[in-house]
This record gives structure tokens, sequence and C-alpha cells, in this order.
């Protein structure tokens, strides 16, 4: 199948996925500078900051003078990144400056969950429904099931198209009990095991069970493969995709 999409959506996630790896100190005005810039160039979403444990993820300890800092520019969307109820809370305070859309985060890999999150499978169900209660009581939509290590994990292998079609279902499953049904199927190549066959057999494949849902996919270039699938993910019609300026944090440049 080839079928190339006349235009694409680029959330650009430069500032969270890239801030949040580098070792070394970034001034909040820098990060600021950053955000503000890449606000000029046309992109209409931009990932800024997570709202995570600091002492886990040094990088986004400024995380709240961060969002407080920029100035918005209309007609872009500022999102957060969350992991729990606790970074949820934190982001609700910026509704004025961010755009807040629940989602539910599944694991293609057990094994990565553990190892990231010390969240097994049925852990994370549980985690799921504290989260899309929390959705309900704010307000928030519920817009993806995101799938993180849909292709491949350093600590269990490949990951079959079985396996994530059984996580996508159970995400959807959890939202459909809070009366939501999430419009987007997110998949994130998290440890760049992703190739172009790999692309376009997963797509393929969710797309037949969930013709109705429009993919997103989120691709790292740790193996120098992402541009390469991202091509095949236009070449299956796919539109919308995360990205990262120059590289930050192993996102392809955009």
């Amino acid at each position: 199948m080839s079928d190339l999409p006349k235009k694409i959506f680029i959330d650009d996630e430069g500032p969270r996925e890239g801030f949040q790896i580098e070792k070394q100190h970034i001034p909040t005005a820098r990060k600021i500078e950053l955000i503000e810039a890449l606000a000029e160039t046309g992109l209409p979403c931009i990932q800024t900051m997570s709202f995570v444990n600091p002492r886990r993820v040094p990088g986004m300890a400024d995380a709240d003078a961060v969002i407080a800092g920029f100035k918005p520019r209309p007609g872009v969307m500022y999102t957060p990144l969350w992991l729990n109820p606790k970074g949820f809370e934190r982001a609700l305070k910026y509704r004025d400056k961010l755009t807040i859309r629940g989602s539910l985060k599944m694991g293609g890999s057990e094994a990565f969950m553990i190892r990231n999150q010390n969240t097994d499978d049925a852990r994370n169900i549980e985690m799921q429904h504290e989260q899309m209660k929390a959705y309900k009581a704010a307000g928030v939509p519920t817009t993806a099931v995101a799938v993180v290590a849909a292709f491949g994990c350093n600590f269990a292998g490949e990951i079959s198209a079985s396996r994530v079609l059984e996580v996508i279902k159970q995400g959807l499953d959890v939202a459909a009990q809070y009366g939501e049904d999430p419009h987007q199927v997110r998949l994130a190549d998290t440890m760049a095991w992703a190739t172009p066959d790999r692309i376009k057999c997963l797509v393929g494949a969710v797309r037949d069970v969930y013709p109705d849902k429009e993919m997103h996919l989120h691709l790292h270039d740790t193996r120098g493969m992402a541009i390469a699938n991202a091509m095949a993910g236009l070449e299956m019609g796919v539109a919308s995709y995360d990205a990262a300026v120059a590289g930050l944090g192993g996102c392809p440049f955009a």
C-alpha cells in the first residue's frame, strides 16, 4: 500500500524529549528561549515539559518555571507530559497556557514498564483507571491510546503485533468504561527497534482492526532508522508524527 498524505501534523517534542535526557544543566531561560523560537517556525504543536519526579528526571526540575515563563504564540498548542495522577494535577494548574489532552499509556513490553516505571501490566491497568477518573473529574477529554515500546524492547526483544493489539484493546476497554472513545492510536518506537517493514506490518495490523482510528508515530533515531521509518509511515498513510528540532532526545529532525 502507498497512500502518501497531502499534509502531515508534527508535534515537536524537542523541549521535553531533549531536555530530560541531557546530563548537563540547561538554564531555565534557555529552555524558554527554545520553546518560543520553535513557536515562530509554524509548528502546530510543541510538547514543553514533563511533570515528573525531579529526583528521577533532573532535567524537568524547573518544569513549573518553564511553563510559567514562556509567552504563548496564538495558534500554537503547547502540551505537557505526565505519567501519573500527581503529574496530571500539576499540569492542570496551567490550563490557561497548555492544551490538556488525556491519553491511556500502555506498554508493548511489560519488561520495559517494570524497568522504566516500576509497573507491571496489572498495576498499569489499575493506574489507567485512576487516570481516567482524574480526567473525568477535571473535564479533560481522552483522545488517545499510546503504546510505548511498540516495535521492540532492549529487555524483551521484538514485540509482536498481536501483543500491541492486545494492549490497545485493553486501553480502549478502560476508556469505554468511562464513556470515552479515543480517536487516536499512538505507537512509540521507544528504543528504536523499528524498521520500515515493521512499521508497515504494525500500522497495517492496527488499521485492519481499528480502521476508524487516526494513527500517530513516535520514532527514535538511535540506530539511524527514524527517517526511513517515517517514510514507511507516510507510505502507509500515517499523517501524524512526533519529532524534535535537531534530533534532541533521539527523535529525528523535523
